[in-house]
């Protein structure tokens, strides 16, 4: 089992402090409305933006792979997946359905800066060479 923690918002923290100040300003100018809206919403901000702004955590082992955050867990058997490739911070695991909604629910992003030699031996391992 291979296991870590990635944060996009620790390599880019300029932008990611943009991004939280517009959920911020956001939030607050509708909960000066409605506070229960403003929460609401704040969550959903969050909720949407949270692989980017806050750690998540990987998990590759034998039964699949694993990519969990404060607002969503996605837990996914190798069997699930298609075909994978190579991005600009990992790579991108492709569900096996026909369907584009079904194939999308399916895919999983592994973002593994500096250890992309080591899960791209995983992935041949399990899933076979790289489809692009």
């Amino acid at each position: 089992m291979t296991t870590w923690t990635d944060w996009p918002a620790r390599r880019q923290p300029r932008r990611a402090a943009f991004a939280a100040l517009i959920i911020a300003v956001g939030t607050g100018a509708v909960a000066a409305l409605d506070p229960w809206l403003g929460f609401v919403g704040a969550l959903l901000l969050l909720t949407a933006t949270a692989e980017v702004l806050l750690p998540t955590r990987f998990e590759v082992d034998d039964s699949g792979v694993e990519a969990a955050n404060a607002f969503r867990r996605a837990r996914r058997t190798w069997d699930r997946f298609g075909s994978w490739h190579a991005t600009a911070e990992g790579f991108q695991l492709v569900g096996a359905s026909h369907r584009p909604f079904l194939r999308r629910r399916a895919s999983v992003e592994l973002r593994c800066p500096g250890r992309t030699d080591e899960i791209e031996v995983l992935l041949e391992q399990h899933l076979g060479e790289s489809r692009a």
